[in-house]
């Protein structure tokens, strides 16, 4: 009778303990359901020295417009200076003005502009508005993209690697999926955002088990952002990480098989 109660704690402390690490790896695990939180607007994307930015001009007459757009891809001399687009996803040639390290671009018929600390939305009022005073098209419509918005996830993910961006926005979770999320020994509470701006590195620590991410700064990823995933523990040799884990298998397959012998031998009388 004592071993049968022993096999029946055993297992009841084997379920909770499933049941306890299931909900530790829960992301966003304080969030109650059909509760309404506050979404913080996403940020614009503010350029900086090294960006690549498409811009093109579009009118009802397109032969208006046509002496506003670049035909071919940026020189070569963007490409060197970006050193992030040598581990690009695509080998095809990048189209659009590199900021200068002035902060500046040479834009066709209107001449330098500066871009460096300018959204997105600000390049194409200035564009427009240009085009618009000088007298070259009344209506012009102006569009601009980042070209070269990348960020780099390393450590315990899926898939670490060096992303390309399209859309010029992304955030921490999209990231992690488009990495095929992240590896069972990831350290979930610490997730490391290392960002630089105007000189300046900082390193940005969000929890993924919690609703809080969603408020970080560092939530909506910003170009050239390293995403460092850390690993709980200490990480083992190949080979040893690999007999770990086959012990543990064969422990807990034993264990549980041990116990429903037990079970099975006391349902039958025994």
């Amino acid at each position: 009778m004592t071993i049968d109660r022993l096999a029946g704690f055993g297992l009841l402390i084997f379920l909770l303990a499933s049941c306890s690490s299931a909900r530790q790896l829960t992301y966003f695990n304080d969030m109650v359901v059909n509760t309404d939180y506050t979404a913080l607007p996403q940020p614009e994307i503010v350029l900086r020295a090294g960006d690549i930015v498409n811009i093109t001009v579009s009118s009802s007459d397109p032969t208006l417009a046509a002496p506003f757009n670049i035909t071919q891809a940026v020189n070569m001399d963007a490409l060197i200076a970006d050193r992030s687009l040598e581990f690009s996803q695509s080998s095809v040639p990048v189209q659009g003005y590199l900021i200068d390290e002035r902060g500046n671009i040479e834009f066709p018929i209107l001449g330098t502009q500066r871009l460096e600390g300018k959204t997105l939305s600000q390049v194409r009022d200035m564009i427009a508005n240009q085009i618009i005073s000088n007298g070259y098209i009344k209506e012009p419509i102006v569009t601009a993209d980042i070209e070269n918005f990348t960020y780099t996830i390393i450590g315990d993910a899926g898939t670490p690697n060096v992303y390309t961006v399209e859309g010029n926005n992304i955030n921490i979770i999209q990231a992690i999926a488009g990495a095929r999320d992240l590896n069972p020994s990831a350290k979930l509470k610490d997730i490391r955002v290392i960002r630089t701006v105007d000189g300046k590195r900082t390193a940005y620590s969000l929890n993924i088990l919690s609703k809080d991410i969603f408020d970080s700064p560092a939530f909506f990823l910003q170009q050239n952002d390293i995403v460092y995933v850390k690993r709980r523990g200490a990480r083992l040799a190949p080979d040893a990480e690999f007999a770990l884990r086959l012990l543990s298998t064969v422990m807990s397959v034993g264990s549980f098989g041990a116990t429903i012998w037990l079970l099975v031998q006391n349902s039958k009388g025994y």
